[in-house]
């Protein structure tokens, strides 16, 4: 049996100036891009945000101005370890699942 595979989007710094579902808010073609792969391959997606963290395409956010790029080691390590129990809360077990990533190296 095939497992349910989950994309994963990071965001970007080309946003919207006005709140938005979070699928549109991120204005980049590169976002756009990664948006119709994982739309294609998976079965699900979702955003990870530098600042709101695991995100629905659905939800509605403001634009905002913040990114892991210029932040250190040790706030990134947090937002990671923050995303997995975000995932968790939203997926349960996630070792059921396939993850597919598309986001910058940060």
């Amino acid at each position: 049996m095939q497992r349910e595979k989950i994309g994963l989007v990071g965001c970007v710094k080309s946003k919207r100036g006005s709140p938005a579902p979070a699928a549109d808010l991120y204005t980049s073609a590169l976002f756009s891009g990664r948006r119709r792969w994982v739309e294609a391959s998976c079965s699900r997606w979702y955003i990870l945000s530098a600042r709101h963290g695991l995100v629905a395409p659905g939800d509605v956010l403001e634009p905002y101005d913040e990114t892991l790029a210029t932040q250190g080691s040790p706030a990134r390590r947090a937002w990671s370890e923050r995303m997995l129990v975000q995932l968790q809360e939203s997926l349960g077990e996630i070792g059921r699942y396939d993850f597919e990533i598309h986001a910058g190296a940060a």
